[in-house]
C-alpha cells in the first residue's frame, strides 16, 4: 500500500486483498513488550534476527476496520540432510509463515527455495532424506510445505526422501513416489512448472468423535489427534492427490499425549473412505510416534489391552500381546490365542496385511481375477488379493491359489524376505554365518528357499530350534507365525 508510509494508516474498502509489510525490532528483555504482536515466533537455525510482519488486509463494510489474522513470516536455515551418515544444513533453502488467530497458530507454510533444495540434493548422498525442521514448532492446526516441480526432480534423480518436521507432527515420504512427468504431461506443462503441496492437519472434533465412537466398538481407545496427510500436485489448472506411494513408505510422525500408560503397545490405524485399518507404527520417544503407510489418510493412535486365557507360561506372550494390541493378529472368540494351531495361506494373508499396513491399497485387475478357488468372504479375498499385488504370495498354478492350505516355516521366511526385498526396507545384518554352517538340517531346505533363509537368519528374523535345526518343512504355528513377524517389523524398523 503505497500510502502507508506514517505511524498510523486507515484501512479503505480499495485495500482489500493489499498487504502492510512493517518491520518488528526485538526490545531488550528488560523492557515490557507491549501490543498484539508482542509474542514471540518459534525459531530454528536463525539467520537473520530480523523479522518480517505480513498482516492480510481484510475488506472494510463500515468505519471500523475489519479485524485482521498476522502471520509473521521467518527466513530459516531449515533445509538439511538428515541421514545417518550425513547432517549437513544448506542455508536459506525455506522460507516459513506462521498465520496466528485468538487460539493459536492456525497454518505454518513452509515454501522451499527451489535453487538451495537443488543445490542440497546434488551435494547430499543418494537415499538421504532432505528435511525442512523447525523442531520448536508446535500446535499448529495445518502444517503446509511448498516445492517447486524442478527441485522435487532433482530429489528423484537421487532417489532422495523429502520431510516437512515439526517439533510434534511431520511427515517424510519418497520422492520417486511422485509421477511427475505423467502430471506434466496431463497438465499440458513441463515438469519445472508443477508444484507440490503437502498438508499435515489437525481433524476436526465430528472426525475425532466418530473415531472414538469406533476405537470403542473394537474394545479400544483413540488416542490423541487424528491428523490428515495429504499430497497435492498442481499441474496447470490440474490438482492431483497423490494417494498411494506403490511399494515404499511414508513415515507420519504424530504427538503422544502426555499420561499415557505404555506407549509402546501403542497401535495405529489409518482412516480413507470410511474405513479404518491397522499400520505399522514406532515410538520414537515418550512424546512422539511414527505411523508408516504406503498410504496418505488420516491416521491415528490407538490403545487396546488384549489378554489372552491360554498366555500365562507361554514363551512368547510377549510377542504375541504385543501384536495383538497392534491389531495385527486376533485370538478365538473364547478369549483364547491358540498358539499350537496352524496357519493357512488365507489366514496368514490377512495377518500380513494387517501387519504390513496394506489395507487401503487398491486391488488388480489381475490379481482380481487370476484363481478359482479363492475363498467365499470377500474380506479374505481381498487380502490375499492385496498379498499377491505386493509380490508376497504366488500361486501352486495359474489357476490354484490353495487357500486352505497349510504355511511351512520357509514359505513364511521367503514370503516376509520377498516383502523386504520388494518395499526396500533396511535388514541390518546379526550374523556373518550362512545358515547352511548353523544348523544341522540344512539339506532339507528347498533349492528356491535358500537365498531367503540366509536373509532372514543374518537379519535376525529367523532363529531354529534348541536342539540345532531349523525345521523349515514343519507347518508354522500362530505363536511361532506371529513371532517372526513381530521380530520381522522389529528388525525392519517398521515397529519397536
Amino acid at each position: 500500500i503505497s500510502g502507508a508510509t506514517g505511524t498510523t494508516y486507515v484501512l479503505t474498502v480499495g485495500d482489500a486483498g493489499k498487504f502492510i509489510t512493517f518491520a518488528v525490532t526485538p526490545k531488550n528483555e528488560s523492557t515490557p513488550s507491549t501490543g498484539s504482536l508482542s509474542e514471540s515466533a518459534p525459531t530454528a537455525v536463525v539467520t537473520s534476527p530480523n523479522v518480517e510482519v505480513q498482516v492480510p488486509v481484510s475488506p472494510v463494510a463500515t468505519a471500523t476496520p475489519a479485524p485482521v489474522i498476522p502471520a509473521v513470516q521467518e527466513e530459516e536455515s531449515l533445509i538439511e540432510v538428515v541421514a545417518v551418515k550425513k547432517n549437513d544444513e544448506t542455508i536459506n533453502a525455506a522460507k516459513l509463515t506462521l498465520t496466528k488467530n485468538t487460539t493459536g497458530i492456525e497454518q505454518a507454510s513452509f515454501r522451499f527455495l527451489t535453487a538451495e533444495v537443488i543445490k542440497a540434493a546434488q551435494l547430499a548422498s543418494n537415499r538421504e532424506t532432505m528435511a525442512v525442521r523447525v523442531k520448536s514448532l508446535k500446535d499448529a492446526q495445518t502444517v503446509y510445505g511448498e516445492i517447486t516441480g524442478d527441485a522435487i526432480q532433482a530429489l528423484i534423480a537421487k532417489q532422495q526422501r523429502l520431510a516437512v518436521i515439526t517439533g510434534d507432527v511431520a511427515i517424510e515420504f519418497p520422492s520417486v513416489s511422485i509421477p511427475v512427468q505423467e502430471l506434466a504431461k496431463q497438465g499440458g506443462v513441463s515438469a519445472d512448472q508443477l508444484k507440490l503441496e503437502i498438508r499435515i492437519e489437525k481433524q476436526p472434533e465430528a472426525v475425532k468423535s466418530a473415531a472414538a465412537q469406533w476405537a470403542v466398538s473394537q474394545n479400544a481407545s483413540l488416542i490423541g489427534e487424528p491428523y490428515k496427510f495429504s499430497i497435492n500436485v498442481i499441474s496447470g489448472t490440474l490438482s492431483t492427490p497423490v494417494v498411494q506411494y506403490g511399494d515404499r513408505y511414508a513415515y507420519h510422525t504424530v504427538p503422544i499425549p502426555a499420561g499415557v500408560i505404555n506407549p509402546y503397545s501403542l497401535g495405529a490405524v489409518m482412516l480413507l473412505d470410511g474405513k479404518y485399518v491397522p499400520v505399522p507404527v514406532r515410538v520414537i520417544d515418550s512424546g512422539h510416534a511414527v505411523i508408516q503407510t504406503p498410504t496418505n489418510a488420516t491416521v491415528m493412535l490407538i490403545q487396546r489391552n488384549q489378554t489372552f486365557t491360554d498366555l500365562s507360561r507361554h514363551w512368547g506372550v510377549n510377542d504375541l500381546v504385543f501384536m495383538a494390541d497392534k491389531d495385527n493378529v486376533e485370538g478365538a472368540v473364547n478369549g483364547s490365542f491358540n498358539p499350537g494351531g496352524s496357519v493357512s495361506r488365507s489366514e496368514l494373508a490377512s495377518i500380513l496385511v494387517r501387519s504390513l499396513g496394506l489395507g487401503q491399497r487398491p486391488v488388480s485387475a489381475v490379481s482380481s481375477g487370476a484363481f478359482r478357488d479363492l475363498p467365499a468372504d470377500p474380506s479374505a479375498v481381498r487380502d490375499i488379493q492385496l498379498t499377491i499385488d505386493a509380490g508376497l504370495f504366488q500361486g501352486y498354478s495359474a489357476a490354484v491359489f490353495a487357500p486352505d492350505a497349510e504355511v511351512t516355516r520357509e514359505q513364511l521366511i521367503a514370503v516376509l524376505m520377498r516383502f523386504y526385498q520388494n518395499f526396500e526396507l533396511e535388514l541390518p545384518a546379526l550374523h556373518q554365518s550362512r545358515i547352511a554352517d548353523v544348523y544341522k538340517d540344512n539339506s532339507t531346505i528347498s533349492d528356491w528357499a535358500g537365498q531367503y533363509l540366509n536373509e532372514a537368519y543374518n537379519g535376525g528374523v529367523v532363529y531354529g530350534y534348541e536342539n540345532d535345526t531349523l525345521g523349515v518343512k514343519r507347518a508354522v504355528t500362530r505363536d511361532e507365525a506371529t513371532a517372526m513377524i513381530r521380530r520381522f517389523l522389529q528388525r525392519t524398523n517398521l515397529t519397536n
